[in-house]
């Protein structure tokens, strides 16, 4: 199923009517599904359709989750380039600071991997200065679990 998923997401342009909503999630879903499983082309055309389409503000959070899932596929695929870009491209759609957090994290994450020991601690710290200025307890959804982590 995941193999046919980026193909029935290119077909999205032969629709009559574009549903911004339907394709954000299915490009957010089979984005989580690259990173779970070896989809190497797949992931990169999915990064080439996230990137075509005209995201709109009632998806920037499926945008946002979807970047991160493509950026860890190419993290755990060896592509630490590519994975930062798309790291880089969540964290200028993340639209709250507990999302902000995570992609610091998430940098934080891929420089240790790679052996840049400093950079990972620099990036841990940024990410620890930006929680502690965050009401983690008015989260709304799954961040509030985070209150009083720390």
């Amino acid at each position: 199923m995941a193999r046919r998923g980026p193909e029935s997401t290119i077909r999205f342009d032969k629709c009559a009517v574009a549903d911004v909503y339907v394709e954000a999630f299915l490009l957010r879903n089979l984005s989580v599904l690259a990173t779970d499983f070896d989809l190497q082309d797949d992931a990169r055309t999915l990064a080439d359709r996230v990137a075509l389409l005209a995201w709109t503000e009632d998806v920037s959070r499926v945008q946002f989750t979807t970047l991160e899932a493509l950026g860890w596929s190419s993290a755990l695929r060896g592509d630490i380039v590519e994975a930062l870009r798309l790291v880089r491209r969540a964290e200028t759609v993340a639209s709250t600071a507990p999302e902000r957090v995570l992609v610091g994290v998430d940098r934080a994450l891929i420089a240790r991997e790679t052996g840049h020991k400093d950079q990972a601690s620099e990036e841990v710290e940024n990410a620890l200065t930006s929680a502690d200025k965050f009401r983690w307890s008015e989260a709304a959804g799954d961040y509030r679990l985070y209150a009083g982590r720390r």
